[in-house]
């Protein structure tokens, strides 16, 4: 039972790789544009800015809105709920921006938990990476642990709405004496079409429709994974 499991954090993100101006992405012109509100952007201005570069801005809008925008890479990271914050904001940014070039988008969802026990936490690494392969590694005597699963990638290249593009799940483990488990999930698209003009049409199209696709993808791994961790 996902009981049994204690939630640490979660977070979500919106990746768009492309071609940006990062010096647009000010507190300034984010407030002109009703991206953001007169408060949010009198604490990015007073206490929020980390870098601000013709290369590179990072923005921390509040306490869990974190943006960075590179030449090719567009990032908005939340950390608390509702994560759909990230997505709205992406929205309104690329309705202005709509002559961008953009050439693939990343709806990420990420969790950590822990485990309650340790015997639970072992059980669940050994459901997901059986240690019989590798005795000749970890040794024969699995009654004293030598060792085990550190990270695991799984991939699907085939997304029930058709759309090009592939969906990855990334497993890791962050805090060894805690016993978490990290849970990544990434829904990765890329943006076809022959015209800039097409492609931010898709970009947008995405956003408003495969955010919740993408949120409940996530969340049914995520609560199948936090069932599986647990001691019979």
């Amino acid at each position: 039972m996902t009981g049994q499991t204690e939630l640490r954090e979660s977070n979500a993100s919106v990746v768009v790789m492309g071609n940006f101006n990062p010096l647009i992405f000010q507190p300034e012109w984010l407030k002109e544009n009703e991206i953001i509100g007169f408060k949010e952007a009198e604490k990015a201005r007073e206490a929020g800015i980390e870098v601000i570069h013709p290369e590179l801005v990072i923005l921390n809008l509040s306490s869990s809105l974190r943006l960075e925008v590179y030449l090719n890479r567009f990032m908005i990271l939340s950390r608390e709920a509702p994560t759909v914050v990230a997505r709205d904001f992406a929205l309104k940014c690329f309705r202005l921006l709509s002559h961008t070039p953009v050439v693939q988008v990343g709806l990420n969802f990420g969790t950590v938990f822990r485990a309650n026990s340790r015997e639970a936490w072992d059980a669940f690494g050994d459901a997901l990476a059986p240690k019989g392969p590798w005795k000749a590694f970890l040794g024969d005597d699995m009654t004293k642990r030598a060792g085990g699963l550190m990270g695991m990638h799984m991939q699907k290249t085939k997304r029930a709405n058709g759309m090009a593009g592939v969906q990855n799940v990334q497993i890791g483990v962050p805090d060894i004496p805690n016993r978490e488990t990290q849970v990544d999930f990434n829904d990765h698209y890329e943006l076809v079409g022959k015209t800039t003009s097409e492609k931010m049409e898709l970009l947008i199209k995405i956003l408003e429709e495969g955010w919740d696709y993408a949120e409940k993808e996530a969340a049914a791994i995520t609560t199948s994974l936090r069932e599986l961790c647990r001691a019979d």
